[in-house]
């Protein structure tokens, strides 16, 4: 085999192997709330973590501590770019939020940080509620959340706004 035919070949072997979050995924048919889509899994706000966890396997870091607003241990889970907060729900712990750190992760919508607020508006429409610094939008028992620095998008965040806690 040429040594062209090898690198094209580790190439996309790379491009199957690591999937991230980088990539845009279709928005999930089911509008009643918004979800992040993280190497083909949805994590879901106010959805229970476990099935998430099985599927994405052991996370890069974890932290857990004693809840201040709920009975038992918040736990955290970072997967690369994307931290994901957890609160303990009688023997279920549940999506709290999910925030991208970085410029890799994308929305199902192809929004992500460094995204001016054009693009935003473009991907969510102008149904949303607004700050100096924020764009906020409401679906269901979710909220999905723009940071906005200088027109950018730094920050994106989803919430379970049924837990009381946002």
């Amino acid at each position: 085999m040429s040594a062209r035919r090898v690198l094209l070949f580790a190439l996309v072997l790379s491009f199957f192997m690591f999937p991230g979050c980088g990539e845009k995924e279709e928005p999930r048919e089911e509008a009643d709330k918004y979800c992040f889509v993280y190497n083909g899994i949805e994590i879901v706000p106010g959805e229970d973590i476990a099935p998430v966890i099985a599927a994405l396997g052991e996370p890069t870091s974890y932290y857990e501590a004693a809840s201040c607003a709920f009975e038992g241990l918040d736990k955290i889970y970072t997967y690369g770019g994307v931290q994901i907060n957890t609160y303990p729900d009688g023997e279920v712990d549940r999506v709290l939020s999910v925030v991208l750190l970085d410029d890799a992760c994308l929305t199902p919508e192809g929004v992500g940080i460094g995204s001016d607020v054009e693009a935003v508006i473009a991907a969510y429409g102008n149904e949303y509620t607004s700050t100096e610094n924020s764009m906020t939008y409401m679906r269901g028992d979710t909220e999905l959340k723009f940071i906005l620095r200088d027109g950018c998008v730094s920050s994106i965040q989803y919430y379970d706004i049924s837990s009381g806690t946002d």
